[in-house]
């Protein structure tokens, strides 16, 4: 954890990791694993538009997973940014990791910038992953998180959105009131 946010923000910010990892293996396995080393930066900025992001490398015997997200200087945007790139980018990689080292080869990550962009964009059309964040924000029980991560959706693709509101409501996560102020929103 470093960059300039202030330590308090860096702590909540490893708390979250560690509270998301409870509740999600893969998460947790990357904390574990000697040969996975995720660093996450965390920058306090001004701006209403924000930077985040995730970098994989491969450097020999290590998978370097690095998290940059900007962030507001009160923390805003801290949880639905790191639950996202947690959910959506840092666990494929892990399953990618584990997968190639089960059968003794290297991972093979995207190194072009256009490689790059499909597999995010991939990753991003991942409806289980979608579904998985918002099971892990109802989990978390952090007020507004759930509400961030359908908005975070909606922005991805109205249908992603649409999927995640019908899971939770299937889970019984939400009632049909709440499913129907989501559906509004999403169709604005």
């Amino acid at each position: 954890m470093r960059d300039n946010a202030p330590d308090r923000l860096k702590g909540r910010a490893k708390q979250f990791i560690e509270a998301v990892a409870v509740h999600d293996a893969t998460v947790q396995a990357v904390l574990d694993d000697p040969v996975i080393r995720l660093m996450v930066l965390v920058d306090t900025v001004r701006s209403r538009t924000r930077l985040q992001n995730t970098r994989i490398d491969w450097v020999q015997p290590d998978t370097q997973i690095t998290v940059t997200l900007q962030i507001g200087g009160d923390g805003d945007g801290l949880y639905d940014g790191l639950l996202h790139e947690l959910i959506l980018h840092v666990v494929p990689a892990a399953l990618k990791h584990a997968a190639a080292i089960a059968v003794g080869t290297a991972p093979a990550y995207p190194t072009t910038d256009a490689l790059i962009e499909a597999e995010e964009a991939q990753e991003h059309r991942s409806r289980p992953a979608w579904r998985r964040m918002a099971d892990l924000a109802v989990a978390l029980g952090i007020g507004g998180l759930l509400d961030a991560v359908v908005m975070d959706a909606c922005a991805h693709g109205k249908a992603i959105a649409r999927d995640v509101v019908a899971h939770l409501l299937a889970q019984g996560s939400i009632d049909q009131e709440g499913a129907d102020e989501y559906l509004e929103t999403i169709n604005e």
